[in-house]
């Protein structure tokens, strides 16, 4: 990654936090849940396969429902 997309991205996730200080409380909170109901699997290698697919679309809903009630977004 070249040194000005690095900076970039800085100032974006720095935006992200002046605008929501639980921000990254919140990226913690998704991380630890993706990584629990994942069990392992790779959420990319997944996608290759529908039943893959199927799956990380009941991952993805799940992790979504437990943000919205810790967090209430």
């Amino acid at each position: 990654m070249s040194k000005s997309a690095e900076d970039a991205g800085n100032r974006d996730i720095q935006k992200a936090r002046d605008k929501d200080p639980r921000f990254d409380e919140k990226c913690e909170y998704h991380q630890q849940t993706m990584d629990k109901l994942l069990n392992g699997k790779v959420p990319m290698v997944m996608d290759e396969t529908k039943e893959g697919q199927a799956e990380l679309t009941i991952i993805n809903a799940k992790v979504s429902a437990a943000m919205v009630a810790k967090f209430g977004e």
